[in-house]
Order: C-alpha cells, then sequence, then structure tokens
C-alpha cells in the first residue's frame, strides 16, 4: 500500500470518528433538553396531582358589607388521591388584628375526592376595607397547607342598608334613588338571579336588611334547597323582614303541606279577578297614578293574621285586605295580596316608591326619604360608639390622664433644673448635683410606676351589657352580649361563650362569639385609622359552633 492510500485510510478513520462524536454530542443535547423541559413542566404536574381552589365567590350578589358575617362560597377541585379537609380563612378584625376564622359546625371537615370538583359556603367578618384575604385549604389529619390563595375584596361600609329581590327581575335597584345621599349610608338593591348562590346558613343574610319576594311568574322560592329554605326562615324568626307578592298561586303558596304556610296572611277565600287601586296609592304616596280599577289577580282573606296595614279601599266597614304584616319570631313578614311583577303593576311609574315602602326604606309616618331621619352616623356620637364608650369604663381602674404625665414631666424638668442648680448654689457645693440627680430620676420612675399599675389595678375586669328578647308565642329567647374586658398584663386569653348551667329544657341552638367595631372614619372605627396594633399571632374564632369561642385574644398591658 502507498503512502497516499495510507493518508486516504486515516483521513476516512478521522472523519467517521467524527461523525460518531457529532451524533453524540447530539443525542447528549437532546436528552439534556428534553430533561430541562421535564424539570420545568415537572412542577405543573405536581400542581395539577394536587388540590386546589379553582374560585372563590364573596357575599351574595357580590355585595359584602364590614362588620357582618360574610358568606365565601370556594369551589375546589380533588388531586390524585381523596383527602379529608377543612378550611380557614384569614384576615383581619375591626382594629387590625390579625384572625382566623374557622368552621365548628358539623360539617366543618369534608372529604375532597380525587379528581372532583366540590363548592363549600365557609363564613367570615370583614374588618377593613384596605385588608387582604387568605384562604387554607388543610388536611385534617397532618394540618398541613393543600392549597391556598390570597385576595382582596371590596367591603361596603357597614351603615349601607342592603336589599334582595327574588323572582322576576322588577328592576330594584330603582329604589337606591330613595336613599341618602352618604355614600357611607347609601342604599344598594340587587336582583338574585342564580338563587343556587344563595347562603345555606342563616348567618349568610348578615348584611342584608330585608327581601322582596314575587310568586306569579317564577316560583324563585320553590327553586331553594332544603338547607337554603332553612336558613332563609331561620333568618327571618331571628329578626328578619321578608316582603311577599302573593295572588295568583296564592293556594299552592299556603296550602296546609306548603313549607311557607306559616308565612300565610290568614285564612284563604279565592282569588278575584279585580281590586280597586285607592288603598295601594294611599299606602305608596306615589305621584304617578294607577286607573280607578285593575284587572289582576286579588286575594281575599278571612281573619287576617297580626295587622293590616292597607286596604283595598279606603278602609270602611266592608272592606278587604290589602297588606298585612305579621310577626314570625323576632321578625316580621308582610304579604301584599296582588302580584307585584303581573302585567297591571310591572310597568308602573310609581311601582319603585311602592317596593322602597314595603322594603321599610321610607319612613312610615312621614313617607320621607330615609336621610331625612337619622338613624346612625358614621361617628361614634352612634348607639354603637356609645356603647363602647361605656363599656370601656371599668370600676376600680383609674386611667392615667395626659394631663398628669405632662404635669410630671414639667415638674421633673423644674426640679433637676432651677430647683437643683438654685439649691446647690445656696449650699456653695456645685458638686452635690451629681448625687441627687439619681435620686431625683428613681423617685419620679417610682411615681411614673406607681401611676401605670396602682392605679389600674391587677385583675381581670369584664363588662358586659345583656339584651333578652322573648318571643311569647314560641318560648324562643334570643340573647346578646357585648362584652369588653381589661387585662393588667400582657398575654393572650381563650374566651368562651358558655352555654352550660342555664338550667332544665333550655336547649341552644348556636352561639356565635366575636369582636365588635364601630363603624365611621375616626380612630378605632372600621374605615378609620387602627391606632395602635398588638403584634401578635393572629386569634382564632369559632364559626357556627354550639358555643362560641375565641383562642388566643392578644391584650396589651392595661387595655
Amino acid at each position: 500500500m502507498g503512502k497516499s492510500g495510507l493518508m486516504q485510510i486515516q483521513r476516512g478513520q478521522r472523519r467517521e470518528a467524527a461523525w460518531v462524536a457529532f451524533r453524540r454530542s447530539a443525542l447528549l443535547a437532546v436528552l439534556a433538553t428534553l430533561m430541562l423541559l421535564g424539570i420545568q413542566e415537572g412542577p405543573k404536574a405536581l400542581a395539577g396531582e394536587a388540590p386546589a381552589i379553582e374560585s372563590i365567590q364573596i357575599g351574595i350578589e357580590g355585595v359584602a358589607k364590614l362588620g357582618h358575617w360574610t358568606p365565601l362560597r370556594i369551589a375546589l377541585s380533588g388531586g390524585e388521591r381523596d383527602h379529608r379537609c377543612f378550611l380557614e380563612i384569614e384576615t383581619v378584625d375591626g382594629e387590625g388584628l390579625p384572625v382566623v376564622y374557622e368552621d365548628a359546625s358539623g360539617d366543618a371537615s369534608f372529604t375532597l375526592k380525587a379528581g372532583q370538583p366540590l363548592t363549600v359556603t365557609r363564613y367570615y367578618k370583614p374588618g377593613r376595607t384596605d385588608a387582604r384575604i387568605r384562604l387554607l385549604l388543610r388536611d385534617e389529619g397532618t394540618k398541613a397547607i393543600l392549597a391556598e390563595e390570597s385576595f382582596a375584596a371590596d367591603h361596603l361600609p357597614s351603615t349601607v342598608s342592603f336589599y334582595l329581590q327574588l323572582g322576576r327581575d322588577l328592576d330594584v335597584g330603582r329604589i337606591e334613588a330613595y336613599g341618602p345621599r352618604d355614600p357611607a349610608r347609601r342604599v344598594v338593591a340587587r336582583h338574585v338571579a342564580h338563587l343556587e348562590l344563595l347562603p345555606d346558613d342563616a348567618l349568610g343574610y348578615d348584611a342584608v336588611n330585608a327581601i322582596l319576594v314575587t310568586t306569579s311568574v317564577e316560583d324563585a322560592l320553590g327553586k331553594l334547597s332544603d338547607k337554603q329554605r332553612k336558613a332563609l326562615m331561620e333568618w327571618v324568626r331571628r329578626g328578619g323582614r321578608i316582603v311577599l307578592t302573593v295572588a295568583e298561586k296564592a293556594e299552592r303558596w299556603f296550602a296546609p303541606s306548603s313549607p311557607w304556610a306559616s308565612w300565610s296572611p290568614g285564612t284563604l277565600a279565592g282569588v278575584r279577578d279585580s281590586f280597586e287601586t285607592t288603598g295601594l296609592m294611599r299606602y305608596a304616596k306615589a305621584a304617578q297614578p294607577l286607573p280607578p280599577r285593575i284587572r289582576a289577580p286579588f286575594l281575599h282573606i278571612k281573619s287576617p293574621r297580626g295587622q293590616i296595614v292597607a286596604f283595598e279601599g279606603g278602609g270602611g266597614l266592608g272592606d278587604w285586605p290589602m297588606l298585612v304584616r305579621h310577626a314570625f319570631g323576632f321578625g316580621q313578614v308582610l304579604v301584599l295580596l296582588v302580584d307585584l311583577d303581573g302585567k297591571a303593576l310591572v310597568d308602573w311609574l310609581g311601582a319603585p316608591r311602592l317596593m322602597a315602602k314595603l322594603l321599610g326604606l321610607l319612613d312610615e309616618g312621614r313617607g320621607a326619604r330615609a336621610e331625612d331621619v337619622q338613624l346612625a352616623s358614621t361617628a361614634y356620637s352612634d348607639i354603637s360608639g356609645q356603647l363602647r364608650d361605656a363599656l370601656d369604663l371599668f370600676s376600680n381602674v383609674v386611667l392615667v390622664h395626659f394631663s398628669w404625665i405632662a404635669g410630671l414631666v414639667a415638674l421633673y424638668a423644674m426640679v433637676i433644673g432651677p430647683l437643683e442648680f438654685a439649691f446647690w448654689r445656696w449650699l456653695r457645693r456645685p458638686h452635690g448635683t451629681w448625687w441627687t440627680l439619681p435620686l431625683w430620676v428613681l423617685a419620679f420612675a417610682g411615681i411614673a410606676v406607681v401611676l401605670s399599675r396602682g392605679f389600674k389595678g391587677k385583675e381581670s375586669r369584664v363588662n358586659q351589657v345583656e339584651i333578652y328578647d322573648i318571643d311569647g308565642s314560641s318560648g324562643a329567647v334570643r340573647a346578646t352580649v357585648w362584652a369588653h374586658l381589661y387585662s393588667p398584663d400582657l398575654r393572650a386569653r381563650d374566651v368562651v361563650l358558655s352555654t352550660k348551667n342555664l338550667g332544665d329544657g333550655v336547649t341552644v341552638d348556636e352561639g356565635t362569639l366575636t369582636w365588635h367595631a364601630v363603624p365611621g372614619t375616626r380612630i378605632g372605627g372600621m374605615r378609620g385609622p387602627t391606632g395602635m396594633v398588638v403584634q401578635s399571632d393572629a386569634y382564632r374564632v369559632a364559626v357556627r359552633g354550639a358555643e362560641g369561642r375565641l383562642e388566643g385574644l392578644p391584650a396589651t398591658v392595661g387595655s
């Protein structure tokens, strides 16, 4: 073999080696790329296998108010396996302290099945307009966080009036024109389009002032679940106000077997095909007239329950009731015996004023706008603020006034200054001030300690106001307690609203213990500056339990 042939063989071997090296490098690059993609996609795949919080809906029709219990509807999705879970809601109270709301009812824990969706409702009480809300999904056994979501929500002032309308949409938002012009006390009205989003606990209606229900076109209440129906009735029983407009379908609504039979206005005596409008016009005091007589269903009743608020005509002998109001527990039910959503009245220009009157928005004595009679202010001159100030006055606890502190500082400056100088100059021993100055410092420090501890006391104290409402017909009792705790030292406390030892035959349906704040923009108000906030761990509030409970409530010295 010649030299040239040998060189050709060596070149061919080098080319083959280079090609093999290139293929190896390309293969390694591909494998590295796949591994990198796998690393990047790995957390997403794992995240998809874990439980997740898909969506959150706040309040009713998106409306929530400061200082009122608010429903939080949470849509969850299961992970790769079943989990026994519970939810926690973290936010701040009315004074800016961190708080955690945990459900204490029988269904507090739930099973989130693998790959399955689940919607649960929990309740919290917003305290500040600028606060964020953190929702935690925890494993019941390990308490580990399975999913979490942090978000901000828009909460209306606590003094805003909130009204709902169920049934055919009557454009209930028109009644907002009859509310105050003050943004902090304005009226908000909403039609509920998705009935499945209504609360399943009476606590969820805490922010609602009154509800209007129409029945002839859409049977809204008939679409409620059993839990929603019981929640609505319990809300009325606890003091809510509901207005029903019933005529055409009254026999089905108030039949003995109907779940709404207890809201019947009296003994049904048939449905007439027309009615006079004199009484309706007189009650609404609307400027827009109606024909003297309208062809529309009108419900006749005998032996009306409660009070007849308006008659069909002028209210003379033999006149038929038009509007009946009766008590239901601590609440009230108003039944208008014509269909407000019928053809005869749905386009009436005076309907907004009639709805506002039925819902209690207008003063029934004078027909005035709500802003003409100021029931509450956004400052501390309202009943809530006065109650809070009175509960802050503890017996045998003397607060150190600022004037005392200012006077002590002025006296201290005078003693260690001109008096000290004049005394030692008179004795002609100016160096003596080095002996007396520490004594004066210790003396005034002792005075400060005596003022801070001796006057305020060393024992914990509680001031409370109790109000009891008694329903004579059922024997039910509703108790409300406002309590202020005075703490002489700095520590976290557990507070329990005990329902034990109430006597034989006494049963408690539910007890809720939570913080109390005042409306307004002043210091301490829910829309005002928070003042001094204690840096502490979040305390816990038990919601919907048999007994109210606060755990780890922080208290500063002498507060």
